[in-house]
């Protein structure tokens, strides 16, 4: 089979572009068919995706992490184009969540035997979404994240990132309907969740499948910053759900509606504004999975 490999050489200081040998050397010693391109600014590889799949590659591989895969993700959802993950990048949630093994070429090797599935996918007027949609302190980070060095690398700087803006913790009025539920109330963050896992390895929808045609929706009513400092290691472990003032909540559908202008998230990119309307589109992603099984997926 033919693979176009996207690589973002940026990638988590450089990983990104420093996997390429390996990934190439494993590709090679299967005989496989690729060809390999470097993106060269935000949003390339979005159209490197959209014009492989014009061109008939059956397969096309995202190395590099989450905002790698949003972007490519952009231009295989909907498609007859399967989407292949190398975890080369900060989070690498979704990549984790599919199975994936973390060493390169394992992970180089895994795809190259890895069965297809049709997994769900989120749909915004603004763009497809494989992992979350985030509005408040979700969309804060993950912009520190992304426009602040570290020394840390991985999931750790996703971490350094969430600490970091703790001091601008605040509450913002929505309104949100889902389904048939209306919520209105102020909200610290939204999470609107593809899969069980963001930000690294928090587990903020310990039961989320991308089978299931529904979002698990996290939602965190106005917190202190203490009372959210102690309360975020539980969601390493699937036990910030407890909290009276965290709510999760499934659904088909969700739009929300704010009284001031607010950036989205979406997996590991910062874009487009408030309003939210967004839908699961059932098994709308094909996408190269090792797992045994995708209900935690």
């Amino acid at each position: 089979m033919a693979y176009k490999i996207i690589v973002n050489p940026w990638a988590d200081k450089g990983r990104g572009k420093a996997s390429v040998d390996a990934i190439v050397e494993e590709f090679t010693a299967h005989g496989a068919e690729f060809h390999v391109e470097y993106t060269q600014r935000p949003g390339h590889a979005a159209d490197v995706a959209r014009l492989a799949v014009y061109e008939g590659w059956p397969y096309v591989v995202a190395v590099g992490g989450d905002g790698t895969m949003g972007e490519v993700l952009q231009g295989v959802a909907g498609t007859d184009t399967a989407l292949g993950i190398i975890p080369a990048g900060t989070g690498n949630d979704l990549a984790m969540a599919l199975g994936m093994p973390k060493d390169l070429r394992a992970a180089a090797r895994a795809l190259l035997t890895a069965p297809t599935i049709q997994m769900d996918v989120g749909r915004d007027v603004e763009g497809y979404f494989g992992i979350i949609l985030g509005l408040a302190y979700a969309t804060d980070a993950m912009r520190y994240v992304n426009t602040h060095s570290s020394i840390f690398r991985g999931p750790l700087h996703i971490l350094a990132g969430i600490l970091s803006v703790l001091q601008c913790l605040r509450a913002y009025e929505m309104e949100i309907v889902m389904d048939n539920e209306i919520i209105r109330d102020k909200f610290s963050a939204v999470f609107i969740m593809n899969i069980y896992r963001t930000g690294g390895g928090l587990l903020l929808a310990p039961e989320a499948s991308v089978t299931d045609g529904l979002f698990d929706v996290v939602l965190v009513r106005e917190l202190s910053k203490i009372d959210f400092l102690f309360t975020l290691p539980k969601a390493y472990k699937g036990r910030h759900l407890s909290h009276p003032r965290v709510s999760i909540h499934r659904t088909r559908s969700i739009r929300i509606t704010t009284h001031e202008r607010m950036e989205k998230l979406f997996d590991g990119n910062v874009h487009g504004c408030t309003p939210v309307d967004a839908c699961v589109v059932p098994g709308g992603l094909r996408v190269l999975s090792p797992a045994k099984g995708v209900a935690r997926c």
